[in-house]
C-alpha cells in the first residue's frame, strides 16, 4: 500500500522525536493526556483528518471521535496511560476500557473503537465486540494492532491501517459504514450499567468533594434535576451512567429499537457539563441550544446551576413536544 510520502515523513519525524520517559509519562502526570495529543492526534492526521472539521474531542464522554464526511461518527478513540507489560494491555484495566469505549460507540452509532495506550493502539469493529444476541464477546480480539515502533516507519501494519481508515478511502465506503450503523440498531443490545444507583451516587459526591462548595452544591443540584427529569418522563428519558459521567439520555423516535441518546451530562471529577447531542438546533431549537452553548462549562455557583436548570426544563419540554409530532 502506497503511503503519501510527505505526509508520512513528517508524520515518521513527530513519533521518532518522542522520548517516553520525558514526553510522555515523565512524572507519572498526564500520560493519558500525552498519548492522545502527541501520538494519536498526528496519526489521525496523517490519516488526512483535519482536526476541526472530522475530529471532535470529549463528545458524550468519548475521548475522541472521528466523523464521515456527512459528518456522523464512525470511530470512538479512547485513550489510557502508556501501558509498560503485556498485562496491562490485555488485562481488567484494559477491558474496562474497552466496555466503555463499545458504551459510547453505541450511543454514537460509531461502528468502530479504538483503544491506546500510545505503546498499543488496538482497533475493533462492532461486530468484533457485540455477538448477534447483543452480549460483549468476553475476549474480543482486535482486527487491527499497531505499537509504537510500528508508527516510526512504514511497515506492513501501518499500510494496513492506512489503507483501512485514510480519509479517502473511507469517504468512498459509505456502504460499508451505513451497513455496520444498521447493524448496532438491530442488535438488542444490553450494555451493562451498575445495578444499585447509590454506589454510582457515592462516586459522584466523592468525586465532587475535591472541589469547593459551591461547585460541590451547584453539582449536587443538577445531578437531582436529572434524576427529577428522568423519572416524570419515564420511557422517554432515563439516566445514564458512565466512568466518567452522568447523563441524561431521550429516547429515539427514528431508531428502529428502544435507543436512547446522550442529551446533557455532567463530569464531576472536572465539574464540567457536556451538550451530548449535535441535534439540539434540530431537535430542540436553535435558541435555547445557543443558550447552552453560551454557558461556561465549569459550573462554580449555585445561580449558574439553576438557569442551567431552568434551560434544561425548557428544552426537554421542547423536545418531548417535538417528538410527540413525529410519532
Amino acid at each position: 500500500m502506497y503511503i503519501a510520502l510527505m505526509l508520512s515523513a513528517e508524520f515518521f519525524k513527530i513519533i521518532s522525536s518522542i522520548e517516553i520517559g520525558k514526553h510522555i509519562v515523565g512524572e507519572g502526570r498526564g500520560s493519558e493526556e500525552n498519548v492522545k495529543i502527541k501520538i494519536i492526534v498526528p496519526l489521525l492526521q496523517f490519516l488526512g483528518y483535519d482536526i476541526v472539521r472530522d475530529i471532535d474531542f470529549e463528545v458524550g464522554g468519548a475521548d475522541i471521535v472521528l466523523n464521515d464526511r456527512w459528518h456522523k461518527p464512525f470511530l470512538v478513540i479512547e485513550t489510557k496511560t502508556w501501558g509498560t507489560s503485556e498485562k496491562v494491555a490485555s488485562g481488567q484495566h484494559f477491558k474496562r476500557h474497552l466496555k466503555q469505549g463499545l458504551s459510547y460507540s453505541i450511543n454514537l452509532e460509531a461502528p468502530y473503537v479504538i483503544i491506546s495506550s500510545g505503546q498499543q493502539t488496538s482497533t475493533y469493529s462492532i461486530r468484533n465486540l457485540i455477538n448477534n444476541k447483543g452480549n460483549f464477546v468476553s475476549n474480543p480480539k482486535p482486527f487491527l494492532q499497531l505499537n509504537f515502533d510500528e508508527l516510526k516507519r512504514k511497515n506492513k501494519q501501518l499500510s494496513k491501517f492506512y489503507s483501512y481508515f485514510n480519509k479517502i478511502k473511507l469517504s468512498k465506503n459509505n456502504r460499508k459504514l451505513h451497513e455496520l450503523r444498521q447493524y448496532i440498531r438491530k442488535l438488542s443490545i444490553s450494555i451493562s450499567t451498575p445495578k444499585k444507583n447509590k454506589i454510582i451516587d457515592d462516586k459522584f459526591k466523592r468525586l465532587l468533594r475535591k472541589h469547593p462548595a459551591s461547585v460541590y452544591k451547584s453539582f449536587l443540584l443538577l445531578h437531582d434535576e436529572l434524576n427529577r427529569i428522568a423519572k416524570e418522563n419515564s420511557g422517554d428519558f432515563k439516566i445514564y451512567y458512565g466512568t466518567k459521567e452522568v447523563g441524561l439520555q431521550y429516547k429515539d423516535p427514528v431508531a428502529l429499537q428502544s435507543t436512547y441518546k446522550l442529551l446533557f451530562s455532567l463530569n464531576p471529577a472536572s465539574a464540567r457539563i457536556m451538550i451530548g447531542i449535535k441535534k439540539w438546533p434540530t431537535l430542540v431549537s436553535w435558541k435555547y441550544f445557543k443558550e447552552m452553548d453560551s454557558f461556561n462549562r465549569v459550573i462554580k455557583k449555585e445561580s449558574e446551576a439553576r438557569k442551567v436548570i431552568k434551560l434544561l426544563n425548557l428544552s426537554v419540554n421542547k423536545l418531548t413536544k417535538s417528538v410527540k409530532k413525529k410519532l
